[in-house]
């Protein structure tokens, strides 16, 4: 039987065991370590942030409370002006490993409010990113701009006397012959 066999009441009962854990968890290392680096706070942050929107239950706002509390700590390792910058970068990926990671974490995850209201909505897509990359054409032919003769006759015959292995110089008249044929458009 498969975690989707279970009960209803057993998952959510195993979930409000687990949600406490992690959470002490956390705390725990944050009492352990009073001197956390940026880098570290702000991978904790991403971390406890994923683990409790994917074990999260809207019946127990206690919890909750509690999980807030140990974000709001983890960001206060962090420079302001820094957090200014990075929180919506980590939300985004946050989200984003959310919705990658759904399915697998979806016999507990279905009952987080959270992942719901992001299972929800459509992901964005990939042309609404903006990014700072030139895009490029697809279209282009490959290797158009290298010297390389196509026939492999007239490749042994450029190079009679030096040090070039023939074998190699039939493979690489094959293989650019081959580059030609997958680059040429199919139907004309």
């Amino acid at each position: 039987m498969g975690a989707h066999g279970l009960d209803d009441g057993d998952i959510k009962s195993l979930i409000a065991g687990v949600h406490p854990a992690v959470v002490d968890v956390y705390r725990g290392a944050l009492d352990c370590h009073p001197d956390f680096s940026q880098n570290m706070a702000l991978q904790y942050w991403f971390d406890f942030k994923f683990l409790t929107s994917i074990i999260d239950l809207a019946s127990n706002p206690a919890q909750n409370q509690t999980a807030t509390k140990v974000l709001r700590s983890l960001e206060n390792y962090v420079d302001p002006f820094d957090w200014d910058v990075f929180q919506p970068h980590l939300t985004k990926n946050l989200h984003s490993l959310i919705r990658k990671t759904f399915n697998l974490y979806s016999v507990v995850a279905r009952y987080s409010t959270t992942v719901q209201a992001l299972i929800s909505v459509p992901a964005p897509s990939l042309q609404q990113v903006t990014h700072n990359i030139i895009p490029v054409n697809e279209m282009t032919q490959r290797f158009n701009l290298l010297p390389i003769i196509v026939s492999s006759s007239a490749t042994l015959s450029t190079y009679p006397n030096n040090d070039i292995d023939r074998g190699a110089a039939h493979r690489l008249a094959n293989l650019v012959q081959a580059l030609d044929f997958f680059s040429s458009p199919i139907y004309t």
